[in-house]
């Protein structure tokens, strides 16, 4: 695409490149023998194969000052960065024009915000402040693929300067494949105690691994991770004071506790009915979603000790989502029937069915679960089953007004194959007919601006009228004035 090939031009053109850490070593043809006369001396080949390995996945790529021999033992001391200012270039190349750019560093922060990753890694060639910011955006938001994983982590580990940048990090769980596990958890280890200001990490790591955390100096806000839920990993919650949004999808660990001064801002969890009971009970959670992905634990028993647990929040719980393999219609529908009694001030339920089907049977029946909440205004019902009765626009159609017929606090109603709102003067309507209503709405009151702006300009216009005879009134009254005065004065001089 042309928009892509510019900065690969600007980079190859004028710039001389260094080996990126994430990417093979250069060959023999990028080496050089004499640092003074390298530094003078574009390597196109070398530029050329970082900008084509350049991710758009968004892995960023930095050269390492250490494994690069062309900056030179002073560099490598004092820890500079690999992407040096450059001299102004006195080419006439694109690249020596963008490199003479004056323009203020945050339109150019605008400008690469919408660039891909592949075209921020070459724009960190152009200059210090092209350099600068490219860095800020390709570090600051990190999902690497599972094969640059390493890499990443290794740039992390050894260049804290870049590893500060990072607010959210995505971590995939690439332990199957990796042959040694101590070392790869001693690298992200490493990685991860260098991210000072991350704030939303998501490490999916199955195991009890928690103490590569234990000491990290940043505080997340969202976390999100499968590491198994032991003493250890309770002692680094401990740690994560900030903590408002979490989902906590390991194993529970029996007999692992928390202090009761941990997480007290937790708002938002997501985990099994085991670590809900641990962290829900005494902090300021209102929206929850418990896993309940073996058929035996959605029963009527198990929710209703799940939910009676989630009473004891310090705030009201206003949201459930519940994600479950159902097991049969009456199953369904008890372990339903019992969260009213529990949290009756929940204006938001959703079910999503992992396994199993919602039939006509269970979607009838689930007006005496509605009937008995007192707020509740919004429900949702997924499944993966494309053929189920959630499908069927003909059954669900007519459901969101049977329900509300028995809860009048309900406003929205949401199923795959459509959702539908309550509106107070035409009943339940879909999103597409809301649209519609509103299309027309806003189509009625231009009409209306329109009227009235008509009636102003008559109302401006007749206002202009009567004061023009107002005026003419008053050149008459003076000119009546004048001629009974002329006339009283011939009458006294007769």
């Amino acid at each position: 695409m042309q928009g892509r090939k510019r900065p690969r031009l600007l980079a190859i053109s004028s710039f001389f490149a260094y080996p990126w850490s994430f990417l093979s070593t250069p060959g023999p043809s990028a080496q050089a023998t004499d640092p003074s006369l390298e530094a003078n001396k574009p390597h196109i080949g070398l530029n050329a194969e970082i900008i084509d390995n350049a991710s758009t996945s968004g892995t960023p790529m930095v050269p390492s000052p250490e494994s690069d021999p062309r900056l030179g033992p002073i560099a490598v001391a004092s820890g500079a960065s690999a992407l040096e200012p450059r001299p102004p270039s006195t080419g006439s190349s694109p690249a020596a024009a963008m490199s003479n750019l004056h323009l203020p560093a945050e339109i150019i922060h605008e400008i690469l915000f919408f660039t891909e990753h592949g075209t921020l890694a070459a724009s960190a060639l152009v200059n210090h402040t092209f350099r600068h910011i490219s860095q800020r955006l390709l570090y600051r938001h990190m999902k690497p693929p599972a094969n640059r994983i390493i890499s990443c982590l290794k740039t992390l580990a050894s260049r804290p300067i870049l590893a500060a940048i990072t607010r959210r990090l995505t971590i995939a769980d690439i332990t199957q494949s990796h042959h040694t596990l101590a070392a790869y958890l001693a690298l992200l280890s490493r990685a991860l105690h260098n991210t000072t200001s991350l704030t939303d990490l998501t490490l999916l790591l199955d195991g009890a691994y928690a103490n590569i955390l234990l000491g990290c100096s940043f505080r997340l806000r969202n976390l999100s991770t499968t590491l198994h839920w032991d003493s250890t990993f309770a002692q680094w919650m401990e740690e994560q004071t900030e903590i408002d949004d979490a989902m906590f999808g390991g194993t529970f660990v029996m007999g692992s506790t928390i202090d009761s001064g941990a997480l007290r801002k937790l708002n938002r969890v997501s985990a099994s009915p085991l670590i809900l009971a641990t962290v829900v009970p005494g902090r300021p959670v209102t929206d929850v979603e418990v896993c309940l992905m073996q058929s035996h634990l959605f029963k009527e028993d198990i929710m209703w000790t799940t939910t009676k647990i989630m009473s004891f929040s310090a705030s009201p719980l206003r949201s459930l989502q519940i994600i479950a393999c159902m097991d049969s219609v009456e199953d369904t529908l008890a372990a339903l029937a019992v969260i009213p009694e529990n949290l009756n001030m929940l204006r938001s339920l959703s079910m999503h069915a992992a396994n199993g089907s919602f039939t006509r049977e269970l979607l009838d029946g689930l007006q005496s679960v509605t009937s008995r909440f007192e707020h509740l205004r919004s429900v949702l019902f997924l499944s993966r089953d494309t053929s189920d009765a959630l499908h069927d626009t003909s059954v669900i159609s007519g459901l969101a007004a049977k329900w509300h017929s028995s809860c009048k606090s309900l406003e929205c109603v949401s199923f795959p194959a459509g959702t539908w709102v309550y509106n107070q003067k035409y009943g339940w309507v879909t999103l597409r007919e809301l649209e519609r209503i509103l299309v027309e709405r806003e189509k009625t009151v231009r009409e209306r601006e329109k009227e009235l702006e008509e009636r102003e300009r008559l109302l401006v216009a007749e206002q202009r009228e009567l004061e023009l005879r107002e005026l003419g009134i008053a050149d008459q009254i003076k000119a009546l004035r004048a001629g009974l005065v002329q006339f009283g004065a011939d009458v006294v001089a007769l």
